[in-house]
């Protein structure tokens, strides 16, 4: 093998220019400059300047590939790279909270769900009155049902009542009530929209 003098300048060169290109600040050696320049492709996103100085996103592909996704495919006030260049997104895409549980309701009580936040105003609400057995576990035997803001007898399609949202309470009152005399399980399920 061949032994050559390289300046310390060259060598210094080198190294500012692997640690601007990374972005990393560390020193290197000879060995380290040529595993940092053979993975330097490795990197997400390189930062390309033109000859005004602007500063422009770029990121390495193995494969030639197609920008498809519209400003309607991106989140709003988001920024990508797309067919057209940079794109602002326009698609308001709400984030969903869910809420999944039961409760207990006592003979001769209304039938509500306490949230006890404001997640009964809800998007979406299914819910199941059950009659109680032995656990809560075991109560399954659906003798109600609530869908779309309705409730229904269990095999009926006949309306029995309207869910209303009691939001100074923060529950959601299903305007029954558990005329049994044992108590019942409300099994719900229910999820909220926010923007």
């Amino acid at each position: 093998m061949a032994k050559y003098i390289i300046d310390s300048d060259t060598l210094t060169g080198l190294a500012n220019t692997l640690r601007e290109v990374t972005g990393e600040d560390r020193t290197y050696t000879p060995s380290e400059m040529i595993e940092a320049v053979s993975t330097i492709l490795d990197s997400a996103t390189y930062i390309l300047v033109d000859e005004d100085g602007n500063e422009i996103p770029a990121v390495f592909v193995e494969n030639e590939t197609v920008f498809d996704a519209t400003a309607n495919d991106i989140r709003l006030g988001k920024i990508a790279a797309t067919a057209e260049g940079v794109t602002v997104g326009t698609k308001e895409i709400p984030s969903y909270q869910t809420t999944e549980g039961f409760q207990i309701i006592p003979a001769g009580s209304a039938i509500k769900i306490s949230m006890f936040s404001d997640k009964c105003e809800y998007t979406k609400l299914q819910a199941m009155v059950c009659a109680f057995n032995t656990t809560t576990n075991d109560s399954v035997a659906t003798e109600k049902v609530s869908i779309e803001g309705k409730v229904y007898e269990v095999n009926s399609t006949d309306a029995i009542a309207e869910v209303v949202v009691d939001s100074e309470n923060q529950a959601i009152d299903l305007s029954i009530v558990n005329e049994s005399e044992n108590p019942v399980v409300i099994r719900f399920f229910t999820y909220k929209e926010v923007y």
